[in-house]
């Protein structure tokens, strides 16, 4: 085995390890709340996460991606980067969180107490802080050391959580399980990294990657745009109890997302930004399109295994008041087939720093998606999200072979 391929295979098999543990653990979690809070606080707790989801690109301003693919590509770096991204990312991500709590606090989505409101936002800068150690890592290409620290987090998470909510406190001990955990991940991320800072923070490097990264940041806003709005129209339409049928299946259709193609696209990224960068065009696409082939084996079994069972499978997992769940989280699945196909194309994309095409069709795909929930959940419930989230994702994969379709011709070309 090649070094390179043996690299990528260890990192891979680290890190889905790792994964698998932690997606238990955030799923139990995530069922734990479910059964504890109905589908009403459920839907509560769901809508309050969406806008928290859509707030987090500000706090990040792109610079995850930029971080992990330009300091893989010059590792030299490193030092002054982490001084920039930390002079950057906690202002940012404090006046993110500003923001969400006002909003909270005002009842936009829903009307939650101020205290409530402030305690859920102010996981957003611990959460920064982490993040930047972790592009770090990742731009290290050292996976297997992420990997354990987002497994304490998730054990830190759960164990604090069921004892919080169990000991009665509903939402406020969820949110204060999630500070107290993100803040444990930020200390364990800056004593794994183990890396000074070159300060003073060089201005000009910080004005650089904020311009590398605001469209970037913008993509990432719209496809949590894509993937929340489906709660925030629900409950807005449908109310908070319709918003937890949808976080129910959200949770199992984010998951294998997550584990699945997250993971792929984790371990292939620094190698697909130096395979770019060097020119090696031939090589960059079949690494792309082996990525692109184990993302839907791996994810085509679970929707063919749902499909002919969901029905049990949902009652089992989340109770009776679930019901409704099942069809929607069908179509889920389905479109999360579509998903890993859509996530190697962009992350392609974003290597061959094409951000603002990329951004141009992300808009597009966003207001397809929002027009088509308005329209098919009044007249379908809850299921118009499914039939919505899996046409737009099917239009995705469309638009995106057209934007690579040129460049991934002139590649197979070469001798």
């Amino acid at each position: 085995m090649r070094p390179g391929v043996r690299v990528l295979a260890t990192n891979a098999a680290s890190t889905w390890a790792a994964k698998a543990v932690v997606s238990l653990v955030l799923f139990g979690w995530q069922l734990f709340l479910a059964r504890r809070l109905g589908p009403e606080g459920f839907g509560v707790y769901g809508t309050i996460g969406a806008l928290l989801a859509l707030a987090a690109p500000v706090a990040d301003a792109g610079l995850g991606l930029v971080v992990s693919r330009d300091v893989a590509a010059r590792p030299v770096t490193a030092a002054p980067v982490l001084a920039a991204t930390l002079a950057v990312q906690p202002v940012l991500a404090l006046a993110a969180g500003l923001v969400v709590a006002a909003l909270l606090a005002l009842g936009v989505p829903v009307t939650v107490a101020p205290g409530l409101a402030a305690l859920a936002a102010s996981a957003l800068v611990t959460d920064a802080v982490g993040n930047l150690f972790h592009n770090q890592l990742v731009a290290a290409e050292r996976l297997k050391a992420a990997a354990a620290v987002s497994l304490v987090h998730a054990l830190s998470l759960g164990a604090i959580g069921v004892a919080l909510v169990t000991g009665g406190l509903g939402l406020v001990g969820a949110y204060s399980a999630t500070l107290a955990a993100s803040s444990v991940r930020a200390v364990v991320y800056w004593r794994t990294l183990a890396l000074r800072p070159a300060w003073p923070a060089n201005v000009h490097l910080a004005a650089r990657l904020l311009g590398a990264g605001w469209p970037i940041a913008l993509l990432a806003l719209l496809g949590l745009a894509r993937l929340h709005s489906d709660r925030l129209l629900a409950a807005a339409l449908l109310g908070v109890e319709a918003a937890g049928q949808l976080q129910a299946a959200l949770v199992v259709a984010f998951g294998i997302t997550e584990f699945v193609g997250a993971t792929l696209l984790l371990v292939g990224l620094p190698s697909m930004a130096r395979l770019w960068a060097d020119g090696h065009a031939a090589a960059f696409w079949a690494l792309g399109n082996r990525l692109a082939a184990v993302g839907v084996a791996l994810a085509l079994p679970v929707a063919v295994g749902f499909t002919l069972a969901g029905d049990t499978l949902t009652v089992l997992a989340f109770g009776p008041a679930y019901a409704a769940t099942a069809d929607v989280l069908r179509l889920f699945l389905w479109a999360a087939v579509l998903a890993m196909l859509t996530g190697v194309l962009s992350q392609a994309l974003l290597c061959q720093h094409r951000q603002r095409a990329l951004l141009l069709a992300r808009v597009l795909i966003v207001a397809l998606h929002v027009a088509l929930l308005a329209v098919l959940l009044p007249r379908l419930g809850v299921l118009g999200a499914g039939w919505a989230s899996l046409a737009t994702e099917a239009a995705a994969l469309v638009a995106l072979l057209l934007l690579v379709a040129p460049r991934r011709w002139r590649a197979g070309r070469q001798p």
